[in-house]
């Protein structure tokens, strides 16, 4: 997963340069974090092999012109295009592995479903649901932001209360697909785009609870044609 995601990302950044974006978006990582991610769902999707490594630098060049557009489109509206390129690249990816015959057998030594839910959650976000994972996650969510912190536990509790206790969601299912998607809802609007208070925290486990609920309206198709469901809210 690393050596893909690292083989991803520096494809994207060297497009990025030969392309003559923005210098100072490229070094923030604008252009990079995209492609982190779609690297590491091809390592998570894909057998090890030369046709996965040049999807890895393809996809990884193409993430880079997806958030170029995304850039020049939303970006005049001032909406951010956040892993939007990410979805689209690693969807077209998950349309080519059947017919390229690059999809790889389930990996089962990476699940630790006796670890902390939460943990477990974060680590999900980067296609390796373990505890060890998360609590790495969660420790540069820290050291980044205490608050940014708070309001992912928090976000997390309220999709897993919601979702086991109302929504009757198991608990795996929680932990694969709901809880990062609300944890990092309440992130973003409870600590970056609004200014932290009481209310800008009502509006971020509202959110929370807006993410679980479009998860759980999500399932079916997932369940249905095996489309991971990933950052979609």
């Amino acid at each position: 997963a690393a050596a893909y995601g690292l083989l991803c990302a520096g494809s994207a950044l060297l497009s990025a340069k030969l392309l003559q974006l923005e210098p100072e978006e490229r070094r923030s990582g604008g252009y990079g974090y995209n492609a982190l991610l779609c690297g590491l769902g091809i390592g998570h999707t894909c057998v090890i092999g030369p046709g996965s490594f040049g999807l890895a630098v393809v996809c990884g060049a193409l993430c880079t012109m997806v958030a170029a557009a995304l850039r020049a489109s939303i970006g005049r509206l001032h909406l951010p295009m956040l892993s939007i390129p990410f979805i689209v690249v690693y969807h077209l990816v998950l349309a080519v592995v059947d017919p390229a015959g690059l999809r790889a057998p389930p990996v089962t030594d990476v699940l630790d479903t006796d670890g902390p839910a939460l943990l477990r959650g974060l680590g999900a976000l980067f296609f390796l649901p373990r505890a060890e994972v998360g609590a790495i996650v969660l420790f540069a969510i820290l050291v980044h932001s205490r608050i940014s912190a708070m309001l992912a536990v928090c976000g997390f509790v309220v999709a897993y209360l919601f979702g086991v206790y109302f929504l009757g969601l198991p608990v795996e299912t929680l932990v694969l697909i709901v809880s990062y998607n609300a944890a990092f809802v309440a992130v973003a609007l409870g600590g970056v785009w609004f200014v932290p208070s009481a209310s800008s925290w009502l509006l971020a486990m509202t959110g929370s609870l807006l993410a679980t609920l479009l998860c759980a309206g999500l399932l079916p198709i997932h369940n249905r044609l095996g489309v991971p469901i990933m950052v979609v809210p």
